[in-house]
């Protein structure tokens, strides 16, 4: 089954009065799906613990110097990474990656065949790929239903003001919250980014609110 916003938002509201509200006071989000494979994989990597300005700056000087394939990021090395504003973690990832889509040591295709958790722990196998990035990708690329990435900032923030916690919830709290929304976390997720950007989010926060 592949991600619907607008059909999962109206169980989630029957299902929790403070989604309702959130529903009606701030509308649905537009719903986002990246193209699978290789390409997104590297723009999650470059979007990791920085701002949305600072990524799309970097993707866009990235994609000037052509085509984001496994091929073209060796040729860059990393040097070449570097110059585009990767830091020399994320240069190393991304060439691992290169590497490892070249020796068909990780197809994505496989990921199509896997349950949540299989699929999720494929993904972390890849170096600079934790939980989030895991579930970033199987949210916004593969449209699965049910992700919940609990150690989000923006949306520890959200489930905060959503629910009037005196503190940001933590990663444990999160998954516990969460339940409530299974099995549609993964729009819940969205609908809590969405409340986030428009009502919560700071001007020029250096804080990224999913996958843009």
């Amino acid at each position: 089954m592949s991600l619907n916003i607008e059909v999962e938002s109206l169980k989630l509201a029957v299902a929790d009065p403070d989604m309702q509200s959130l529903i009606n006071n701030f509308g649905l989000p537009m719903q986002r799906q990246r193209q699978p494979g290789f390409a997104a994989l590297i723009n999650i990597l470059i979007s990791q613990q920085i701002s949305l300005q600072a990524a799309d700056a970097i993707w866009q000087k990235l994609n000037t110097m052509g085509a984001i394939s496994p091929e073209n990021i060796i040729c860059l090395g990393h040097q070449g990474l570097r110059g585009v504003g990767l830091s020399q973690s994320k240069s190393n990832w991304s060439v691992q990656l290169s590497e490892k889509f070249l020796n068909e040591e990780f197809i994505p295709t496989l990921l199509d065949e896997m349950d949540d958790a299989a699929a999720s722990r494929y993904i972390m196998q890849l170096n600079g790929f934790g939980e989030w990035s895991s579930a970033i990708y199987l949210m916004f690329c593969l449209e699965r239903t049910n992700i919940w990435p609990a150690g989000d900032i923006a949306l520890q923030e959200a489930v905060r003001h959503l629910k009037k916690l005196s503190i940001r919830p933590n990663t444990k709290e999160m998954q516990e919250i969460g339940i409530l929304w299974t099995p549609h976390r993964s729009t819940a997720a969205h609908l809590l980014w969405h409340y986030y950007a428009k009502a919560i989010r700071v001007p020029k926060s250096p804080i990224n609110i999913g996958f843009q």
